[in-house]
């Protein structure tokens, strides 16, 4: 019952929580400075490792001709994830970092992103769909085109990630 209570809050109260603060006109929110250290030198560094050790390994998988098998799909998910919370949570802090973050970010991302797909249709060739595997499809296909949208006229259609995201 405790899983049921948690999934609830999970999948259905904390989307339409996030919809509606990142909806608000009217901002009378106040970010802590704390927020600033955890989010922006904290995370974000670590984000930027991950992708480091995430690069690494592809290149190791080009140069062995292998791909791990069930590995890349949670890991670059992730990294998507964390560069979704990123790009919507570091807009305040401007800076050589974050401005780099901002042009080329999801760039870096697409790259891993199509290794993941690769990895997904082999395993999809291997073993089929699953309702596991249909998900993450959705799942990507989101990653893909939050990936894409910022590209586009530097961001000017990201508005249109959050009806998206809701439908999804």
């Amino acid at each position: 019952f405790r899983s049921i209570i948690w999934c609830t809050a999970f999948f259905f109260f904390l989307p339409c929580i996030f919809i509606s603060y990142a909806t608000k006109k009217d901002s009378d929110i106040v970010i802590p400075k704390s927020f600033k250290v955890i989010v922006l030198y904290v995370l974000f560094s670590l984000y930027c490792i991950l992708l480091l050790v995430l690069y690494a390994y592809l290149i190791k998988s080009l140069v062995t001709l292998t791909l791990p098998s069930g590995k890349i799909n949670p890991f670059v998910s992730g990294a998507s994830l964390f560069f979704l919370f990123f790009y919507l949570s570091l807009a305040p802090y401007k800076n050589k970092l974050t401005s780099f973050f901002y042009k080329y970010g999801a760039i870096f991302l697409l790259v891993l992103i199509a290794v993941q797909l690769l990895a997904f249709a082999i395993r999809i060739h291997a073993y089929g769909f699953t309702p596991a595997r249909c998900a993450s499809l959705y799942y990507i296909i989101f990653s893909v085109v939050f990936c894409i949208l910022p590209l586009i006229q530097k961001g000017k259609y990201m508005q249109a990630i959050y009806p998206l995201f809701a439908a999804i």
